[in-house]
């Protein structure tokens, strides 16, 4: 049985080879590759993924791809005509996502079946082989349409709708849209056009397309505009225009979250693979040295094996994911963990946090989780200030509201993390809508030195010099375009920076000083860069401040033609949220990584700023999402750094006139009304940890402040959907605030405590859900008022709590722990042995 089938009668082709590698193809064909043995590394559209046994992938028409240096393995592909494909599926363009090396989410099993199932009929050739394996091929399209589907051309004819009525408006509403795609429609066009409100025309889209208005608008655009980049000469510019997208950057931003390239990079590699292609007349796949042939027979346990799996699941099965971990409670050499993590948190600008409400929420979030520095910006600001010139002279200077401001703080056990920079107030709102609110007072670098002088030396006589030997010193450097973007010149931030810390060395030797608030999504090319300066100049740094905010830099070119021979190419930056769920820990690990390869010296990493957004009008900030955000972060990067300080502590700080609402998206771990969030609670579940880490793991950690005490907690983290990284942030509507992740499946752990003592223990679990401590849930069950009442906050704050529950479970030297975590939720396990 040759490892290479064709069969005139059967849109298909069958390899089974061992791949070791496999120079760049287009492909032709809709082509299925499963891992049967070992794994292979495939390069799909300039993505790279290793596929280990059981991995199943689908290389679509036009996908480029290559497979590199593979170790032994064996692989099944299975090629579907794709005029045969796309004629079956009566579509004009759809988009599927099938790759089991990245997508957990989807049921597999039926996919390996079929393909094991086609393999298996066709090379036994049993009577009628033909009829059962064109029956598999249909049903393997079917799987796709039905499980894997990301981008859909609705065809109503395909489908069964109780309800004619609405077969004809959505056909409609189809039908406008592939009239009128390459004009700037909105959803408000479409919505006048068929007599609609545009809140029930997004709703009925969605609930009857499965995709979004946009994200259906957006792609079709894209399948249409594709079709002519390939077959054409047309510029991009001009192709981008015609088929509807407002600019080149907007095409540019959608065509390389698909392919992950550019539209020019993507044209030119398949150009130049056409070349190739049309001196051959055979797949040139079974010529390469580096790929063996293999016999069916060589491979029939592994088909028979995939072939009998089981594809029907109940439905709960579907919508949920089991995990099973074992731990071991008594492993060798328990690591003591400081949960540095505490070391700080931010209340946000200093004039914010004279309010009385702000420093009531503060003190709330104190006396729970006990931070040990509050980090505070702007304390040298117009408003920190009382004074009647217009210039501030040195016997002028009143530090009375600074005063107020860290006494308050060592009120409630707090230590000043002092941001020294001249950083003005900033309220990131929506997408590119920004509010700052610039520093009035702007000094010179002389006036600067002399008021940081008189200010140590105040507050040396005042507090004295052994606490402020325990202050943290942080100089944030300005971004050179846009606030925050470098531009490679660190002459200026460097002498101003040493000035300062020559100051405050001379006078407290022991304080801290460092910077500068890198941001290692937008500034990482200039990193090493600037510890080449710092090195140069042999500046100290104790230490380095990093600010975490999960993006990434797009950035797009466009050329415009200013005369018959010039040609001035400008680019633009856009911040899309990341569509990495790791980001944190991969780019703290990058920043030590170059660290170390500086040979710098810097004692002390510090995250002064962390969060999953920039914006202080997100939902993710009100909903229980961001209870599931802060513990995954926490947990990944435990102690791995100095401090992880969230940014910030209450919606007080990013007040407007537009903040009328109850929540309306900000940071804030306590709401404006002093309504403890979701945030809030998962920190107060980490402050229940103990000093000595078990084992921890995705979803999960196990510590213990005892012998026979231990701490659990669980999570269920989703992360952003794949289209909401696509864009930049936009304000959503309060029935939209769960639409934007990529998933809603519950998450199953059954976790096994072993070489526990003998005996009874008490568990109580804490429950954080959107039933249980969601403010955000239960003011929309409130039917989302704005014009609410104190006795109605009083109502909210005494219900907006996780749920508790007490229940004991026996021990016989294993204890199995239940976890049902829904989409979002936290779970907090206290473990106590009982003493009889």
């Amino acid at each position: 049985m040759s490892s290479l089938i064709r069969n005139k009668e059967l849109p298909v082709t069958i390899l089974l080879n061992k791949i070791k590698k496999l120079s760049l193809n287009v492909q032709k064909n809709m082509e299925f590759l499963f891992v049967l043995k070992g794994n292979i590394n495939i390069i799909l559209n300039n993505n790279k993924y290793e596929l280990v046994e059981s991995d199943v992938i689908l290389v679509a028409n036009g996908d480029m791809y290559e497979i590199e240096n593979s170790e032994e393995n064996l692989v099944l592909s299975i090629q579907i005509d794709n005029d045969f494909f796309q004629d079956t599926i009566e579509g004009e363009h759809r988009m599927f996502l099938c790759n089991s090396s990245v997508d957990n989410n989807k049921n597999y099993d039926g996919v390996r079946k079929n393909l094991s199932q086609i393999m298996y009929q066709y090379s036994n050739k049993e009577q009628a082989y033909a009829l059962k394996t064109m029956s598999l091929i249909y049903e393997l399209i079917y799987l796709m349409n039905r499980d894997f589907i990301i981008v859909e051309d609705y065809n109503v004819h395909s489908q069964e709708s109780k309800n004619s009525k609405y077969n004809k408006r959505i056909t409609s509403i189809v039908s406008y849209i592939k009239q009128h795609y390459y004009e700037q429609i909105s959803l408000q066009d479409v919505a006048n056009n068929q007599y609609l409100t545009p809140e029930y025309l997004s709703k009925f889209f969605k609930i009857q397309m499965g995709v979004t208005f946009s994200r259906y608008l957006n792609r079709y655009r894209l399948s249409q505009a594709n079709k002519e980049l390939v077959k054409t000469d047309n510029s991009i510019t001009q192709i981008a225009m015609k088929h509807g997208f407002p600019n080149l950057v907007a095409f540019n931003k959608i065509f390389r979250e698909v392919y992950n390239t550019t539209p020019a990079e993507y044209r030119n590699k398949i150009r130049k693979r056409q070349l190739i292609d049309d001196g051959k007349k055979e797949d040139n796949r079974t010529t390469e040295k580096d790929i063996i042939s293999v016999n069916y027979s060589q491979a029939i346990e592994e088909i028979k094996k995939y072939a009998a799996i089981e594809e029907v699941k109940t439905k709960a099965e579907k919508h949920s994911i089991e995990e099973t971990i074992l731990v071991d409670i008594n492993p060798e050499g328990v690591k003591e963990v400081s949960h540095s993590w505490k070391n700080l948190i931010n209340l946000g600008y200093a004039q914010d946090g004279l309010r009385s409400d702000l420093q009531q929420h503060l003190t709330t979030l104190q006396n729970k989780i006990k931070f040990k520095y509050a980090r505070f910006q702007g304390i040298f600001s117009d408003e920190m200030f009382s004074y009647e010139n217009s210039r501030i002279q040195e016997e002028n200077y009143n530090f009375n509201k600074i005063d107020k401001l860290i006494d308050f703080l060592y009120s409630i056990n707090l230590k000043p993390f002092i941001e020294l920079g001249n950083k003005a107030k900033i309220l990131s709102l929506a997408g590119n809508k920004i509010m700052y609110f610039k520093n009035s007072a702007q000094r010179n670098v002389k006036d600067s030195v002399n008021l940081l002088e008189k200010f140590i030396a105040h507050s040396i006589n005042r507090y004295g010099i052994t606490e402020v030997s325990q202050w943290y010193f942080e100089l944030w450097k300005e971004g050179d375009t846009n606030y925050v973007f470098w531009n490679g010149n660190f002459d200026k931030y460097l002498s101003i920076f040493e000035s300062y810390y020559r100051v405050i060395k001379e006078m407290v030797p022991n304080a801290k000083v460092g910077g500068p608030g890198f941001n290692p999504e937008v500034n990482m090319q200039w990193f090493k860069d600037f510890l080449e300066e710092v090195k140069k100049r042999r500046i100290k740094f104790d230490f380095l401040s990093v600010s975490i905010y999960p993006y990434e830099l797009i950035e797009d070119s466009r050329n415009d033609r200013t005369d018959n021979s010039n040609i001035r190419e400008e680019y633009k930056q856009h911040l899309l949220p990341s569509k990495d769920r790791n980001y944190a820990k991969i780019k703290l690990n990058k920043i030590r990584k170059i660290i170390k390869e500086s040979e710098i010296s810097i004692p002390e990493i510090h995250v002064t700023e962390y969060n999953s957004s920039i914006s202080h009008r997100h939902p993710a900030n009100d909903t229980t999402f961001k209870a599931a955000y802060i513990t995954k972060n926490i947990i990944d990067n435990l102690d791995e750094i100095n401090s992880f300080g969230y940014w910030f502590c209450s919606d007080v700080s990013g007040e407007l006139k537009d903040s009328k609402d109850l929540l309306y998206g900000d940071m804030g771990l306590v709401s404006a009304n002093g309504i403890n969030k979701p945030g809030f609670h998962a920190y107060e579940m980490l402050s229940k940890l103990g000093n000595f880490l078990v084992q921890k793991g995705d979803g999960y950690i196990v510590t213990k402040k005892s012998q026979y005490n231990y701490e659990v907690i669980t999570y269920n983290y989703k992360h952003f959907d794949y289209m909401h990284c696509l864009k930049e942030e936009a304000s959503l509507s309060v029935d939209q605030y769960y639409s934007i992740y990529e998933n809603e499946k519950n998450l199953n752990i059954n976790m096994y405590l072993r070489g526990i003592k003998k005996g009874n223990y008490r568990i109580k679990q804490y429950i954080l859900n959107r039933s249980h401590g969601s403010i955000f849930d239960e003011w929309v069950n409130m039917n989302a008022i704005n014009n609410i009442k104190k006795d109605e906050i009083d109502y909210l704050k005494q219900i907006c709590v996780p749920k508790q529950k007490v229940f004991y479970i026996e021990s016989n030297g294993e204890l199995k722990l239940e976890s049902f975590l829904s989409a979002h939720e936290v779970n907090f396990f206290e473990i106590t042995f009982e003493y009889r």
